[in-house]
């Protein structure tokens, strides 16, 4: 089946109006039960004390650094309040969160000097303790990592196999990183779905100069972002995908209901 992803809970793109509550609600009534967010790790060390405390967090890391232009309906929500408010919202098992944790992956010195991306074992190992709390099973979740950037045998690795035991795997591919290839040994069969822009779609206005297509045999396990508009979401059914990431979900909608030869296509 195809699934619409709201992207970081947003209803209807821009709109500063809808609490992350009622955004969940409106995002139900209009049959979106597919969430798409961003996971920061707060770290703060308690006062007077060697220990530090943390919180993961739903929120992208400029919205949590308080320097976005805008700041989706459920942006800055404690993981375990936003759990809460998904659950009131779907019931236990009627919804799909697919989670990004934000992390200093590459280990550069920007990254590490950066105040919402956590070290990757840190911000992994409290998502695995989140998930072991709300009991999720892996038909209602999944996280999004890439593999590459994870040693085999590293403490990560170890942390993300007990994470995979509760939700699916998911990586993200954008348009700066190279065209996944199909090989023998082949990382891609290890991911539940992939992520890729829909800017790799041949068509695309801000495709880049490319010698590959991408592979026909990853498109049904592919969820194309961001698809906001017409246009994008006729690329995006040419490729027959597992679904997409949408910023304005309510004008998708609106769009395929409108057009009953959306369900051929």
């Amino acid at each position: 089946s195809f699934h619409i992803f709201s992207h970081r809970s947003f209803f209807n793109g821009n709109d500063q109006t809808l609490s992350c509550q009622d955004a969940l609600k409106e995002l139900r009534d209009i049959g979106v039960n597919h969430l798409d967010v961003d996971l920061v790790l707060e770290v703060k060390q308690i006062r007077k004390s060697s220990s530090t405390s943390k919180r993961l967090i739903v929120a992208h890391p400029m919205e949590y650094k308080q320097t976005s232009s805008y700041y989706s309906p459920c942006a800055n929500t404690l993981f375990s309040d936003f759990f809460k408010l998904v659950s009131e919202a779907y019931g236990n098992d009627d919804f799909f969160i697919s989670m990004e944790p934000k992390a200093s992956w590459h280990q550069s010195d920007e990254e590490i000097e950066d105040s919402a991306l956590a070290q990757p074992i840190e911000i992994l190992s409290e998502v695995k303790q989140q998930l072991e709390n709300v009991h999720l099973n892996r038909s209602l979740c999944a996280i999004i990592v890439d593999l590459k950037l994870i040693e085999p045998d590293s403490e990560e690795r170890e942390t993300l196999k007990a994470i995979q035991e509760q939700c699916q795997l998911y990586t993200g591919v954008r348009v700066s990183d190279p065209v996944p290839k199909i090989g023998h040994t082949d990382i891609w069969d290890e991911y539940d779905a992939i992520m890729p822009t829909i800017e790799f779609h041949p068509r695309h206005a801000n495709r880049k100069e490319i010698d590959q297509s991408y592979p026909d045999e990853l498109l049904s396990k592919s969820v194309f972002w961001v698809v906001d508009n017409r246009d994008d979401l006729i690329l995006a059914s040419e490729f027959s995908p597992m679904g997409i990431v949408s910023n304005r979900p309510k004008h998708i909608v609106s769009i395929i209901r409108d057009d009953s030869s959306w369900c051929t296509k």
